[in-house]
C-alpha cells in the first residue's frame, strides 16, 4: 500500500489566483508543517507522533478552569470571508471515554477586537459517542445535526466540511463522512460579527481549528484522552471537494511504500454476522505486530498494535468490501487480503 509523506520539510500549497488559497499537510516528515499548537497548556499537547498529529488531554489539568486547559488544539493562518472547504482524518484513542461531550474540530469566527464575539461558528464534536455538527449565525443557540452514531476506537474517519457564510439566508453547510453526505442545510445564515455585503468583513474571517475542546465534569475522568489527526486540507473556492478529500493522495506529494513484504499471508474473510476477526500471527510475529488495514485506494482505515500473536480486531466503522492488511514488526512485513462480508 502507498502511504504519503512530505517531500520537503513542509508542504504548503498556496494558489493566489482570484483570491483562492489552498493549504495542506500530512505530517509524515515529523513536523507540524503549516500548523501550530494553539489554545493548549502543559501537560496537554498537540504534536506529531508516528506521522499523525496527536492531541493529548489530561482531564485533571482543567480542574482550575480556564480556556487554555480545556483541550489540546492546533491552528493555521488559513482564513476565508465567504466559502470554505475543510478536509481531515481523525480517530479516537482506545481509552477515549464513551460518555463525554467535546469538540473534534471547529470553524472559528474571529473578530477585529473592537466588538463582536470571538467563538466558534461551527463545531464538529462528540456527544455520548455520537458525531454531531453545531453551526450558528450569532453567539447563541446553534442549529444541530447528527452525523455518525456509535464511533469506534482506533478507526480512521474521513471528513469533509463545506460552508458558505451569509447574513441574507444564502449560506450553506454540508458534511461528508467516509465519502457519504451526512448533512446538508441550504438557505441559512452562517457566520457573525462584521460584514461587507453578504461576505464577512476582513477583520472577521473564519479560520479552522483541529483538536480537542472539552466541557465535562473533569472529576468523572482519570485517563488521558487522545484524538489523532492526519491529511488536513483547507480551500476557499467552489468545487473544492476533490482538493480536500482526505481519502485521496495529496497532489504534489511523493509516495512511499511501507516495506517490501517477505511473504503473503492468508486471505481473511469475516462472518456476515460479526464486525470482528480473530488473527493468529503464528511464528511470523510471536510477539505481536502493528496491524494496518487499507482500502484499495491506499487509504489507511485501521491501525492497531498487537502485543501477542493472537489479536481480536474490530472492523466496526468500515463498509463491506475488499481491503488489504499489513503486519509489521521492525523490518518484517507480511501483507494479506481482507474481505469484509
Amino acid at each position: 500500500m502507498n502511504i504519503l509523506f512530505l517531500s520537503g520539510p513542509v508542504l504548503i500549497a498556496i494558489s493566489l489566483i482570484q483570491g483562492q488559497t489552498f493549504l495542506t499537510g500530512n505530517f509524515d516528515d515529523g513536523s507540524m508543517g503549516p500548523f501550530h499548537m494553539c489554545t493548549t497548556q502543559n501537560p496537554n499537547y498537540a504534536k506529531v507522533v508516528d506521522g499523525h498529529v496527536e492531541t493529548y488531554w489530561v482531564p485533571s489539568s482543567h480542574r482550575a478552569g480556564g480556556r487554555m486547559t480545556a483541550g489540546a488544539e492546533f491552528c493555521s493562518s488559513w482564513k476565508t470571508v465567504k466559502e470554505g472547504w475543510y478536509g481531515l482524518k481523525f480517530r479516537l484513542g482506545a481509552e477515549f471515554p464513551q460518555n463525554t461531550f467535546g469538540a473534534v474540530c471547529q470553524i472559528f469566527q474571529n473578530t477585529d477586537g473592537n466588538s463582536g464575539c470571538s467563538s466558534w461558528a461551527a463545531i464538529m464534536g462528540i456527544q455520548n459517542n455520537n458525531l454531531y455538527i453545531n453551526h450558528r449565525a450569532a453567539c447563541g443557540d446553534p442549529t444541530h445535526g447528527e452525523l455518525y452514531p456509535n464511533l469506534p476506537r482506533n478507526v480512521w474517519f474521513n471528513v469533509v466540511l463545506h460552508y458558505i457564510a451569509s447574513r441574507h439566508n444564502a449560506g450553506l453547510m454540508e458534511i461528508w463522512v467516509n465519502g457519504e453526505q451526512k448533512y446538508r442545510k441550504t438557505g441559512i445564515n452562517f457566520g457573525f460579527n462584521s460584514w461587507s455585503g453578504d461576505s464577512l468583513g476582513a477583520g472577521s474571517p473564519l479560520t479552522h481549528k483541529a483538536g480537542q475542546y472539552n466541557w465535562v465534569d473533569v472529576n468523572q475522568f482519570t485517563t488521558p484522552w487522545v484524538i489523532q489527526y492526519d491529511d488536513i486540507s483547507m480551500y476557499n473556492a467552489p468545487d473544492g471537494y476533490a482538493k480536500v478529500d482526505p481519502s485521496k493522495p495529496i497532489s504534489g506529494l511523493k509516495q512511499k511504500d511501507p516495506g517490501k513484504a517477505e511473504s503473503i499471508g492468508p486471505v481473511f474473510v469475516t462472518s456476515p454476522t460479526s464486525d470482528r476477526i480473530n488473527v493468529d500471527m503464528g511464528k511470523d510475529f510471536p510477539g505481536g505486530a502493528e496491524i494496518r488495514i487499507f482500502s484499495p485506494r491506499g487509504e489507511s482505515m485501521i491501525a492497531v498494535k498487537a502485543t501477542s500473536r493472537f489479536h481480536s480486531l474490530s472492523l466496526h466503522g468500515i463498509s463491506p468490501g475488499l481491503y488489504f492488511m499489513t503486519f509489521r514488526a521492525g523490518t518484517r512485513v507480511v501483507k494479506s487480503k481482507l474481505i469484509k462480508s
